[in-house]
């Protein structure tokens, strides 16, 4: 990631969270019968991505997906958190020093 860097269009916004991977439009009409992998990341910056969890998303909300539900609003809290801090603190995200963030979860 270092040379290339994450860049905000590899992923998808869902809230304050993000899902990866994006799916082209032609292998989503090849699949009906769910909504493909929901793989869940807080994008901070191209060289900032915090890995989540995800899962197969069955339905079309993700809160509604027995699967991801629990994925999804986890990742929509840290991340959050995340942001609250950020502005507090005043991190500058280009140079984030994620040791230096405390949060409490």
């Amino acid at each position: 990631m270092f040379h290339r860097g994450a860049k905000k269009y590899y992923f998808n916004n869902e809230g304050p969270a993000e899902y990866m991977p994006v799916v082209s439009a032609s292998i989503k009409q090849e699949n009906n019968e769910d909504f493909g992998i929901r793989l869940y990341c807080i994008w901070l910056s191209p060289s900032v991505v915090i890995l989540m969890n995800g899962g197969i998303k069955t339905k079309l909300k993700p809160e509604d997906c027995p699967n991801v539900s629990v994925h999804f609003n986890r990742a929509l809290k840290i991340a959050r958190l995340i942001y609250k801090e950020i502005e507090i603190q005043g991190l500058n995200l280009n140079n984030l020093e994620l040791e230096d963030l405390e949060l409490d979860l």
